[in-house]
């Protein structure tokens, strides 16, 4: 038995060829830098860090009505279901 914990947000998406790159710390997409988006960029390395020591995983694709969809998968703990 495993959780799983989807979210989603709009906008226009993610490019494909940053998927593994935003999980990576004080990384910033293309558009964040353009549109000039405040944040450090560590937010989704947290996640990803975060969900890997409970031996998780953690996925990004869009959506295609627009925006991405992330996806954590967490192991049950023995005995919770």
């Amino acid at each position: 038995m495993a959780w799983r914990f989807e979210c989603a947000i709009a906008g226009p998406g993610i490019p494909e060829t940053e998927f593994e790159r935003i999980f990576e710390p004080f990384y910033r997409g293309e558009q964040s830098r353009a549109q000039r988006v405040q944040g450090t960029g560590l937010g989704l390395s947290l996640v990803k860090s975060t969900v890997e020591r409970h031996k998780g995983t953690v996925a990004v694709h869009n959506s295609p009505s627009g925006g991405a969809q992330f996806t954590v998968r967490l192991p049950a703990a023995a005995g919770i279901v």
